[in-house]
């Protein structure tokens, strides 16, 4: 089997260029901005996010999405475990304390944030979404149109930052789970 044609994403360019310029901008201002005795981002959490969004590129963009659209439902498969098993782990590593707090925003969506990553709402949450994705009549309207792709795609990451955040939650108000209960998570 040979390799699919080079085929242009450009939804994905813009969205995943859209995310990198916003997280950029926003640690370039709130590095300018700091205050004595306040500590800029760190180098390592920016090559994290970073690492997360090529991981997102790689598995959307050519030759995987062409292949995983087109020929095998394995490099489908493949795709989807680099979107959710090692993509949102270090897209989170990569998201400093303030930019988190920033983006939860109001009260309202903090608190809703905080239900929806409870480690049992969390795993049913990702489990539900993953279920939903892979119900066929939902997976033949995503492959007509690129947008939708683009949207379940949007949802599989989402749902994955949601099942990863009780074990690598970089708020301390809102804690990753302690050792043993993140071995027992991670087993269920």
């Amino acid at each position: 089997m040979t390799l699919p044609a080079w085929h242009a994403h450009p939804d994905v360019w813009l969205v995943l260029g859209s995310v990198v310029a916003g997280y950029l901008i926003a640690v370039r201002r709130h590095d300018r901005g700091i205050g004595p005795g306040e500590e800029p981002t760190p180098r390592r959490r920016i090559r994290l996010f970073l690492l997360g969004m090529g991981v997102l590129w790689l598995g959307a963009g050519w030759p995987v999405h062409d292949l995983a659209e087109r020929y095998l439902f394995s490099v489908h498969m493949v795709q989807h475990t680099l979107f959710s098993l090692v993509a949102a782990p270090i897209l989170i590593a990569g998201m400093p304390a303030w930019l988190l707090r920033r983006l939860l925003g109001p009260r309202p969506l903090r608190v809703a944030w905080g239900f929806l990553t409870r480690p049992v709402v969390a795993l049913v949450f990702f489990n539900g979404v993953l279920f939903f994705t892979h119900w066929p009549t939902v997976v033949e309207a995503a492959v007509t149109n690129e947008w939708r792709h683009l949207a379940l795609h949007v949802l599989i990451v989402g749902s994955a930052v949601v099942m990863w955040w009780p074990i690598v939650s970089p708020l301390p108000e809102m804690p990753a789970l302690p050792a043993p209960g993140q071995m027992l998570y991670l087993f269920l």
